[in-house]
């Protein structure tokens, strides 16, 4: 269902995260899923623009400072927590509907 990479998730958890993660969803609808016996409305998660991309905002933020070391940069750690807590949240919803 997900693209290479990309994330869905369903409707519980984007009730949830909606207002609090600053990511753009597409709703796919209702699908039917494996092992689930009602169709679940499903949102794609939306990639993030590139670094650089022109977002319209016409009073932007300070930019943060560079990192020392290049290694850990703010985009992949902003990308591995969301999708850590993402991931924390689907599983959340996983128990629910499986016990």
């Amino acid at each position: 269902m997900a693209d290479p990479g990309g994330i869905c998730i369903s409707g519980p958890v984007y009730d949830q995260v909606k207002s609090k993660l600053a990511l753009d969803f597409d709703s796919l609808g209702a699908k039917t899923l494996k092992n689930i016996d009602h169709p679940v409305i499903v949102y794609k998660v939306r990639p993030s623009p590139a670094p650089g991309a022109d977002l319209g905002d016409s009073d932007p933020e300070p930019a943060a400072p560079a990192p020392e070391d290049d290694s850990a940069t703010p985009q992949w750690t902003s990308f591995a927590t969301t999708f850590v807590v993402l991931a924390g949240i689907v599983m959340i919803v996983w128990a629910y509907y499986h016990s």
